[in-house]
């Protein structure tokens, strides 16, 4: 069962800012891993909360929201490794 993956704020900034083509890699792997499993993929709960993860997803830590509900996955904090402007 798919999730729909949704980056606010923060997030979605940080994610504009990847090279393209590292941002379409990770795009692939966060629907590949926890866009499918949310609370697998060695993510953790954060302050005991069982909807609110951290995980690693292609080199870039993902801090986010599970809406179990409505299978939506909302990335709230994404810190890359590697941040450049795009140039597209």
């Amino acid at each position: 069962m798919a999730y729909r993956l949704a980056y606010a704020g923060q997030a979605e900034s940080a994610r504009r800012q990847m090279a393209a083509h590292r941002r379409r890699q990770f795009d692939a792997e966060m629907g590949r891993t926890i866009g499918r499993a949310p609370y697998a993929h060695s993510s953790t709960p954060i302050k005991g909360e069982r909807d609110y993860r951290e995980a690693t997803v292609a080199g870039a830590i993902v801090v986010y929201y599970v809406s179990a509900g409505v299978l939506t996955l909302t990335a709230v904090q994404l810190i890359a490794a590697e941040m450049h402007p795009t140039q597209d």
